[in-house]
């Protein structure tokens, strides 16, 4: 796989700070088996003298809650000063039931076999299929279903349905597919989509701040998605080296001490953002460059700086990009490590210095397998489409290949990606590079350019592969990808072709299919073998597929399905059907961009 890909989900270095420990159920409060309880506070005074509720209000001082309302409590009368859970433990009382947002509410308040279902505590049997969120459950093996799935808690005392996610994409979308306040972390789980995520609330609801927080001996982190999670603290002071360990996904640790933050390799001490600038001095700013949450907002003193900018801030400062789990949070001027500065290209140690506007990553192997650290220049993707930019002006020629963080990218030797041939290396440099099409520039149209990346995928075209939307596996930087749309998984290794290709260079019983450039992609097409019948302009069947015309997708554009050739506006993709032009605005603008169209 990518040299530079594969290692863009290690970029976890200056202000990229996600950790968290495994869910932890605090369930707090007595047992009982009715359905509403006295909500007030223990009893201070002397004990209760009837033998049992009689449905009105106790008249001793000491209850503060509201009257019991049905049957007697089974047990004679209170039998100490203070009493020792928060609940009756009589039989079931008839009063109201309680609104509820979380499960975590309705434990704490009436018992461990209580969950919020519907904004209501209603007891649970923790036998049924799992449902709702929250819901309590015992076997993983009857009661998961196709949305939610049973996972036990940290304790091993219990267990709670959660939504199932994809753990794979968790820090690039930051748990989008989750519920507010949970993240998605990898439990094993299996669904029939293959996900083996489970979005988990997180395990402390306070701040950073707080020293009471994590048992007093962690350090409470805003991860993403609203949720913070405790994490074990080290002993790394202030201004001391941290090298935060990412070799975890997402680490359980940091190396700073309880309190602290791991920022551009050096352990700080964060200020809340909760309290604007005032935690800062000297007309600094107390910067986004670390997730938060409504209730858990730290951030790092100091002056943000123009993105890829060089010498904007002062002496013994550069410009730096700080990422955090899901994107990137802040650029701002960091103070520059004591030690040497490394040039671009040169081993780095990550710890140290790269020049600024270069970012220290581990784009190598060496011949033992090891990881080998070099200076690489960040650069604009967005200059890219332009034909300028940081990397234009760097030798070998270079290109500024996207990475996994959003509006950041890495220089990398460029190649010239098509036409396609097998056991090539394109002319990279690198024994086992291929090159991989990564952006279609403004003033080449029609001619997409490539990064040298290695590419150890053995896969042969259209041989089965593992994980569908992905390069690694295949050969030449074949896509996994799966054609079809059952619950099936049919992936298998698609070789790439030049976008919306017109002239079928896949040869015999396949097509370069037009469907992936529709969902946004101009670097590349892929061959497939599965598409419907069709010249341009006949009818077809299958509606989505692409058909057997190179370029062209099965749509019903107003007078039933018809093979449709896609279209770039200002392109010339029309040519071969006479008489159309690239109509934009035709599409699905929640997942095709724009410039995307039909000749029609």
């Amino acid at each position: 796989m990518s040299r530079h890909l594969i290692f863009l989900s290690l970029l976890l270095t200056a202000g990229s700070l996600a950790a968290c420990s495994e869910e932890v159920a605090r369930r707090s409060g007595g047992s009982g088996s009715g359905s509403s309880r006295d909500t007030g506070s223990a009893d201070t005074g002397t004990a209760d003298t009837a033998v049992d509720d009689t449905g009105t209000a106790d008249t001793a001082v000491d209850d503060t809650g509201p009257a019991d309302t049905d049957s007697a409590d089974t047990t004679p009368i209170d039998t100490s000063t203070v009493d020792t859970t928060p609940v009756d433990t009589g039989t079931t009382d008839t009063g109201s039931t309680a609104s509820c947002t979380t499960t975590a509410e309705c434990v704490s308040r009436f018992g461990a076999t209580f969950a919020c279902v519907g904004g209501q505590c209603i007891e649970q049997s923790g036998t049924a299929p799992c449902a709702v969120d929250g819901q309590l459950c015992t076997d993983p093996a009857t009661q998961d279903t196709d949305t939610f799935l049973c996972v036990a808690d940290a304790t091993g005392t219990g267990a709670v349905c959660r939504q199932f996610c994809d753990a794979t994409t968790a820090d690039e979308t930051g748990s989008a597919d989750c519920p507010a306040n949970t993240y998605c972390l990898d439990v094993g789980g299996s669904s029939p989509t293959g996900l083996t995520g489970a979005c988990l609330p997180g395990d402390c609801t306070t701040n950073i701040f707080d020293n009471a927080a994590c048992g007093g001996s962690g350090t409470c982190l805003p991860v993403g998605n609203g949720a913070s999670f405790c994490i074990s603290a080290g002993t790394t002071n202030v201004g001391a080296p941290c090298n935060l360990d990412t070799s975890a996904s997402p680490p359980a640790s940091d190396s700073c001490a309880r309190g602290l933050l791991c920022s551009a390799n050096i352990c700080i001490e964060p200020c809340n953002r909760a309290n604007g600038n005032a935690d800062c001095a000297g007309g600094d700013a107390c910067l986004g460059a670390f997730e938060n949450t409504p209730r858990n907002r730290p951030g790092l003193c100091g002056q943000s700086c123009p993105a890829f900018s060089t010498g904007s801030c002062g002496v013994g400062q550069s410009c730096q990009a700080l990422l955090g789990r899901s994107g990137l949070n802040v650029w701002a001027c960091i103070d520059e490590n004591a030690g040497p500065t490394y040039g671009l290209g040169e081993v780095c140690d990550p710890a140290a210095n790269c020049a600024e506007g270069s970012i220290c990553i581990p784009d190598e192997v060496d011949a033992l397998g090891n990881p080998v650290d070099h200076c690489v220049q960040l650069c604009d993707p967005a200059d890219e489409l332009t034909g300028v930019g940081t990397c234009a002006g760097l030798a070998n020629p270079e290109v500024c290949a996207p990475s996994r963080v959003a509006g950041l990218g890495l220089c990398s030797e460029s190649c010239q990606p098509f036409p396609r041939s097998t056991g090539s290396n394109y002319g990279c440099s690198g024994a086992d590079d291929s090159c991989l099409p990564i952006v279609l520039t403004d003033n080449r149209a029609t001619d997409p350019r490539g990064s040298c990346e290695t590419n150890t995928g053995t896969g042969r075209p259209f041989s089965a592969c593992a994980t569908s939307g992905t390069f690694g596996d295949c050969a030449d930087f074949g896509l996994c990808y799966d054609t079809t749309d059952d619950t099936i998984d049919n992936a298998t290794c698609a070789p790439l072709c030049p976008p919306l290709d017109q002239t079928n260079v896949c040869g015999s019983g396949a097509t370069c299919s037009a469907v992936l450039p529709l969902v946004g992609n101009l670097a590349f097409s892929v061959c497939t073998r599965t598409f419907t019948a069709g010249t341009i302009g006949a009818r077809c069947v299958d509606e989505g597929l692409p058909c057997a015309a190179a370029g062209t997708v099965c749509l019903d554009t107003g007078s039933g399905p018809t093979c449709v050739l896609a279209c770039r506006e200002g392109y010339s993709d029309c040519a071969l059907d006479a008489g159309t032009t690239c109509t934009t605005g035709t599409l699905n603008p929640a997942v095709v961009p724009a410039f995307m169209g039909l000749c029609l």
